[in-house]
């Protein structure tokens, strides 16, 4: 959802999206605008996910840096479908810097 809605063409435009254990919509009609200047991104997924494979995450962040998005990309090796509580922790920091408050 968190691409979806941040990402989605004639959507507004936030500072940072926040991404955990998600993937990148591929339904028929659907585009996503990955035009300049695109927010910042932090994804965060658990390798052994068995809702939504971990890969779908990586494929993201390949898609979004090569569209020249800042991305923050955090696995965790031995998480399954769940936020990483290291993670959880450094996310009100980034959230901070993303909108200038830090």
């Amino acid at each position: 959802m968190t691409y979806a809605l941040g990402l989605g063409r004639g959507r507004m435009r936030s500072a940072g999206l926040i991404a955990l254990s998600g993937f990148m919509p591929t339904v028929p009609g659907f585009e996503l605008d990955l035009s300049p200047p695109l927010p910042r991104v932090v994804i965060g997924h658990g390798a052994l996910d068995p809702v939504i494979s971990v890969d779908w995450s990586r494929q993201a962040r390949a898609v979004l840096e090569g569209a020249g998005a800042d991305v923050g990309y955090h696995e965790s090796p031995h998480m399954a479908h769940s936020i990483d509580p290291g993670l959880a922790r450094e996310l009100p920091g980034w959230v901070e810097s993303t909108l200038g408050l830090a």
